[in-house]
């Protein structure tokens, strides 16, 4: 017999503290989990001795779930019921139980404040029911003998007024259940009277007629009267179940098990964050929220720089309105709406601003494919900003010359280590010829002597002198980095690619420096190369879980990559990683397995296993080398911004980019005994948790059978060794799609598009800033 598991609970807290707690327990949505693909079809029932003796009958689930609380179970044939008795809870918070993190029995848990809840239990229930269960429920049983007509009509004027804001664009379907059914005139009439009068109370100001409420009655509800032990009951709930799988797939919110799974999660944040603001499901599955005023900007710009609207200019619109509603994989949601949504408001305000009031109502897409390769930023990877300023031409140069020395990598620029540059004085010529038009120090300082004061002309002309002449207007110079330029109070900022709050911070105006700083500057840079990335989301359904952690590297595949992992190799590089500052497990970095790996041109990628406590850990992992400890970007990272950031909390939208962690020219058998060998490694160091004979022995054989297996000419030699020829793109990638795009393999991982702010770890201690 299927049980109802407990999901939803109201708790107290100490007396004196904020109050009370919704607790979402984790693990019933295993039931959603093993629903796979499947859509549900769900019920919420709201009673007590009746909906028991109902559901036991009918459905033959068993009520195990803790005293006045929601439960999540699965019915027989295979339908979901949201079992609601939280509405029985106590006022007092004396009848609550007390909150507590660590419970005796066990399970993960998400627990919300509720700071601006009502005084009364039961009206909190009635809200929770009507904004976050009611809207994804095909079918709501009231068994009204249970709670009295009188809750009833409030429970559903409740819902009735949260329904007026709803931007959930769908009715609701009502049974109630009755000891003996009513006139069905009687009920609508009560309901009419009783939510003329809450309204007038309410809202004194605006006037409703019963008309009004009628049709909104209309729009909000579909209510029909049944006795409880009808024998036509369970055939009425079956149709008003058909009826609202079409009537969903019609709104288009007839959504599959995980997506499900994911707004449910949204829904109940949502109603606890913002008890006030309604939810938007449209809203909620968009990959990266928009920004209305940084809409209107950018659209206003995009206008302003065409001498003269034109149909290409149009479909240039369209098209980036479409590619960022309806994005690879995203749920679609009808056309109108989302313009309603997202662009309507910024449309017309840049057509009342430029006076430009005529729209057109087709969408032309542009046809001719996209050829250009982007360099796409890891989500997970933080931002490293420079800013060069001061007016010595000399010690600037200098500066970033003994930089990159000291960084020790020739094959890879200097500009490869910075995401965000910002430039004043002497400092703008760097920036602009170094960072934006690619010129190596050594051009740089071949123009030296003929430099003059930066001066901005006019359609963004900026002169360094003579011949020293470029148009910061050409978008070609901002495709790779976030540009500050700074003419006197006059600041100019091209965003080719947005960044937020800086991880590494470099500034430099032109005086001394030691040998010191720059170690551990380029000893920052070199670990802010290194990312992480969670191979699946952690569920926490039960407690504690071991998480699978992939360490990813910046720089792709090819000679730059192998002269980092040489470098590395040779310095004894070690890998230091941990969750919360405990359990630390210390390992070499660069393998002889996977340094082979890398000659054959696959990406860097080692596999780590970290214990987390909760979603609310960090997770700190560090290069250790002679000269100290340094954390690769990101870290501390906490897991549920980790889960965020790299987008595994959507079950759709944004695609993983899956990497093979071993060439494709090696057979199965060594595939799998590689990939063990690297899980061996790593789990050796954790020996309160393996036995000392089984991370030895087995890692022992492991490696023979791969000294075995290997070819004697791919053993790699790292000291000494000549770097491969670099071979061309065509020969060491294929075309590839992401979010609908082409882009290049090689591309994957490089520089920044967009970065989510983080607790930010300055440079700006090492060399400060001036005044």
């Amino acid at each position: 017999m299927p049980l109802s598991e407990t999901f939803l609970e109201l708790q107290s807290n100490a007396p004196g503290l904020p109050g009370p707690y919704l607790v979402e327990n984790l693990a019933p949505y295993q039931i959603l989990d093993g629903l796979g693909t499947m859509k549900p079809k769900t019920i919420l029932a709201i009673g007590s001795r009746y909906k028991r003796e109902f559901l036991a009958s009918s459905y033959f689930i068993e009520n195990r779930q803790r005293d006045r609380s929601v439960g999540l179970a699965r019915g027989s044939d295979g339908t979901l019921v949201f079992d609601c008795e939280l509405h029985l809870q106590n006022d007092s918070d004396k009848g609550m139980p007390r909150f507590q993190k660590k419970r005796p029995w066990g399970g993960g848990l998400n627990e919300y404040v509720l700071q601006q809840a009502h005084s009364h239990a039961s009206r909190i229930a009635y809200n929770l029911y009507g904004e976050v269960l009611a809207p994804f429920s095909d079918v709501i049983l009231v068994f009204v003998p249970d709670l009295g007509l009188e809750q009833v009509i409030e429970l559903c004027y409740r819902w009735f007024k949260s329904s007026i804001e709803s931007n959930f664009p769908k009715s609701q379907r009502i049974l109630f259940l009755h000891h003996s059914v009513p006139q069905a005139e009687d009920v609508h009439f009560r309901f009419l009277a009783s939510f003329a009068s809450m309204l007038r109370r309410s809202e004194a100001i605006k006037a409703y007629t019963i008309k009004d409420i009628q049709q909104i009655l209309s729009e909000t509800f579909c209510i029909t009267n049944v006795g409880v032990w009808s024998p036509t009951l369970i055939a009425e709930i079956d149709r008003q179940l058909a009826d609202a799988v079409l009537q969903r797939s019609d709104c288009c919110l007839d959504f599959e098990a995980p997506l499900f799974k994911y707004l449910l999660q949204a829904a109940i944040r949502h109603h606890a964050e913002q008890p006030h603001s309604p939810f938007d499901v449209i809203l909620a599955l968009r990959p990266q929220p928009l920004q209305p005023d940084g809409l209107r900007d950018a659209l206003s710009d995009f206008v302003r720089s065409r001498p003269h609207i034109s149909s290409l200019d149009i479909a240039v619109v369209a098209s980036a309105f479409v590619m960022g509603a309806y994005s690879a994989g995203i749920h679609w949601f009808r056309p109108e709406l989302v313009f309603e949504r997202f662009y309507r408001d910024a449309t017309e305000h840049c057509g009342k601003q430029l006076k430009y009031v005529n729209f057109s109502h087709a969408i032309q897409l542009c046809q001719s494919p996209n050829h250009s390769t982007f360099i796409v930023k890891p989500p997970t990877a933080g931002t490293r900003m420079l800013d060069l300023g001061g007016t010595n031409v000399k010690n600037i140069r200098q500066f970033l010359h003994d930089l990159q020395r000291e960084i020790g990598l020739h094959s890879l620029a200097l500009t490869e280590h910075f995401d965000s540059v910002v430039g004043s004085d002497a400092g703008m010529f760097f920036i602009v010829t170094a960072f934006l038009d690619g010129w190596g120090l050594a051009d740089c300082a071949y123009h030296i002597g003929r430099l003059r004061g930066a001066r901005l002309k006019r359609n963004n002309l900026v002169s360094f002198g003579k011949g020293l002449t470029w148009d910061l207007g050409n978008p070609r110079l901002y495709n790779n980095k976030e540009v500050f330029l700074a003419f006197g109070k006059k600041v100019l900022r091209r965003s080719g690619q947005i960044t937020d709050e800086e991880e590494i911070y470099v500034r430099y105006s032109g005086g001394p420096y030691n040998h010191a700083v720059l170690t551990s500057i380029s000893a920052s840079l070199v670990a802010a190369l290194f990312y992480i990335e969670l191979v699946a989301a952690p569920t926490f359904y039960a407690g504690p879980e071991l998480c699978m952690i992939r360490l990813q590297c910046r720089v792709p595949p090819g000679d730059e990559l192998l002269e980092l992992l040489y470098s590395l190799y040779r310095r004894k590089t070690r890998l230091c990683y941990a969750s919360n500052g405990l359990d630390h497990v210390n390992t070499e970095l660069c393998t002889e397995d996977l340094i082979h790996q890398c000659e054959n041109r696959q990406p860097f990628m080692k596999e780590l296993l970290v214990e987390v406590m909760s979603a609310d850990d960090n997770i700190t992992i560090q290069l250790e080398s002679a000269g100290g400890k340094y954390p690769v970007s990101g870290c501390p990272y906490k897991v549920q911004d980790l889960i965020k950031d790299q987008g595994l909390d959507l079950p759709l939208g944004r695609q993983e980019r899956e990497h093979s962690t071993v060439p494709r020219s090696v057979t199965g058998v060594e595939e799998e005994t590689q990939k063990l060998l690297e899980l061996l490694r790593t789990m050796g160091q954790r020996t309160d948790r393996l036995s000392s004979n089984i991370s030895t022995s087995t890692a022992t054989m492991v490696e023979e059978s791969i000294t075995t297996i290997s070819p004697a000419e791919n053993i790699p030699t790292p000291d000494g060794r000549t770097f491969p020829s670099k071979q061309s793109v065509s020969e060491v990638c294929n075309p590839c799609e992401i979010d609908g795009r082409e882009l290049q393999t090689n591309s994957w991982p490089g520089r920044i598009l967009s970065l989510v702010p983080r607790g930010s770890r300055s440079i700006a201690k090492i060399i400060s800033r001036p005044g």
